[in-house]
């Protein structure tokens, strides 16, 4: 069941392990943590509800065998006879990802689980939810900053338009508006060039005529 203490090898990550109990819930395997750290298995047994003296006892002995409480609910489901994988609260109360079935071994209701915890199980599946979410804002990013850069570029004819126009309003007939686009903002700039050329004519032909005037009256 430890397979010599190679968990690694075998795939179960930093944290996974697969252990056997029987129905009166009492581990028959050695637990991870107890070969690996007997310190803090000792903390977690007690932390998850395990009579201090049995923890104390696992660590002295260096075994889990019928001392280790297993009531949990992927013991309870297997016992009844199910299988299948769930996520739920693991012997040493971590989260783990479990995978379970019955066992018959010699006439007795053995079941074996397989857990792992769930921050190592998805892992892989957070760091591609936080790679998809860093893409997905780099690509809003980079739209927003082309449609600000596009609509610099289209409406910078309008902008000389406006610029023209203040200029008309406050008497500088002059002012043309510049723009070598060949689209609705090249023809508005034309049709205001037009207007105001049309303007300074006017205005031309009227100070002519005031000229004029003022000659005929001065005889």
């Amino acid at each position: 069941m430890t397979g010599d203490g190679t968990w690694e090898a075998e795939g179960l990550g930093e944290t996974g392990e697969t252990y056997l109990a029987a129905d009166d819930l009492r581990m028959r395997s050695a637990s991870r943590l107890l070969l690996q750290d007997p310190a803090a298995f000792q903390e977690q047994a007690i932390a998850g509800g395990e009579d201090p003296a049995i923890a104390a006892a696992a660590v002295r002995t260096g075994s889990t065998i019928l001392q280790q409480d297993t009531n949990t609910v992927a013991v309870a489901d297997a016992l009844r006879g199910q299988s299948g994988t769930m996520v739920a609260t693991e012997y040493l109360v971590q989260e783990a990802l479990v995978a379970y079935a019955r066992l018959q071994i010699s006439g007795s209701r053995w079941v074996i689980v397989a857990k792992i915890d769930t921050a190592e199980a998805f892992a892989p599946v957070d760091d591609f939810i936080r790679n998809v979410i860093l893409a997905t804002a780099a690509v809003i990013f980079l739209v927003c900053m082309g449609a600000l850069v596009l609509a610099q570029v289209f409406t910078k004819p309008l902008r000389r338009l406006v610029i023209g126009v203040r200029q008309v309003a406050a008497g500088d007939l002059n002012a043309e508006s510049e723009c070598q686009v060949k689209d609705e903002f090249g023809d508005l700039s034309n049709a205001f060039n037009d207007m105001s050329r049309n303007l300074r004519t006017e205005q031309e032909l009227l100070a002519n005529s005031r000229r004029k005037m003022t000659d005929c009256c001065s005889r």
